[in-house]
């Protein structure tokens, strides 16, 4: 049996959008004015970037029903919003990234090293 909390995370993940390629001037009530017309927006995220603290381009923005999902995706992908051709689509869980190639640090990653590295020189540390 499914709990509650559960059911209430996939419907967040089902009906929130992607929406890249945004300008740097794009603000959240530039989106919620551009989506409202598609379906009601519940609510919308500018991530920014960690390291220079400028937008990352892109925003998540949920709204109420899947119908408003496929709406928008028809009718504003590929649209014009401050001088930007803006993508919308579906937006995937983190789930995702872990099933499609392992976590961050796992293999793969530009800073790891093959494990048989660091046996071997555990190895010679030995005198083996």
């Amino acid at each position: 049996m499914r709990r509650p909390e559960a059911i209430e995370r996939r419907a967040i993940i089902d009906t929130t959008l992607i929406i890249e390629n945004l300008s740097d001037t794009t603000t959240e009530s530039d989106l919620i004015a551009l989506f409202s017309g598609v379906g009601r927006v519940r609510g919308v995220k500018l991530p920014k970037d960690r390291a220079t603290g400028e937008p990352a381009g892109y925003a998540l923005l949920e709204l109420a029903t899947e119908e408003g999902i496929d709406r928008a995706i028809s009718r504003l992908d590929g649209r014009d919003l401050d001088g930007s051709t803006i993508r919308v689509g579906l937006a995937e869980g983190r789930t995702g990234l872990r099933a499609a190639g392992g976590t961050m640090w796992g293999a793969g990653h530009a800073n790891s090293r093959p494990k048989g590295s660091r046996r071997g020189a555990r190895r010679r540390k030995r005198g083996l």
